[in-house]
């Protein structure tokens, strides 16, 4: 079986990919070149909503975008174009975690009741800081990042006379 070949058809098929070409390029030079401070949205640049904002509505002919700040519990750190704030993790009193400020701008973190500490790494719950016996003190966990404090045994030239949740003192 023989196939037939003309130069018209082979001449046809690189005028189209020509075209093709043309026209992709084309199109993407007609879409709109926006700052860091805009998104597109169809053909235009919207304003990008500030920190501590999400967009309501899109820009469109008629007027920009329409931009409210964050709910309670959200925030949203920098310029956006995203209909959503991102959640604050929830910290539960229940676990021993403090109330936490309001804060539209950043992750707050959560932050436990006094004499409690974080526990494990990411703070999942509070627990007590322990009350060590005579002769320890409080030392930073090595295996934690999270400053969680534990017992140990009291440095050559320290000391603990009692139980205390304390750290301990340096002979005088």
């Amino acid at each position: 079986m023989r196939l037939n070949f003309s130069t018209s058809w082979i001449f046809r098929g690189w005028i189209t990919c020509v075209l093709v070409t043309f026209y992709a390029q084309n199109a993407v030079s007609k879409s709109p070149q926006c700052d860091e401070t805009e998104y597109i949205k169809g053909h235009r640049c919207c304003k990008k909503c500030e920190p501590g904002q999400r967009v309501l509505t899109d820009c469109n002919d008629s007027h920009q975008t329409i931009c409210t700040p964050c709910g309670r519990g959200e925030y949203q750190p920098s310029l956006t174009s995203e209909k959503r704030c991102f959640q604050q993790r929830f910290c539960d009193p229940d676990s021993g975690f403090m109330e936490r400020p309001e804060n539209p701008l950043a992750e707050e973190p959560c932050r436990c009741l006094p004499h409690l500490q974080c526990c494990p790494i990411n703070c999942e719950f509070c627990e007590a800081i322990p009350t060590c016996s005579a002769g320890y003190g409080l030392v930073v966990d090595p295996k934690f990042t999270n400053g969680r404090k534990i017992c140990a045994p009291c440095k050559k030239g320290f000391f603990s006379t009692d139980n205390s949740a304390e750290e301990c003192k340096q002979w005088t």
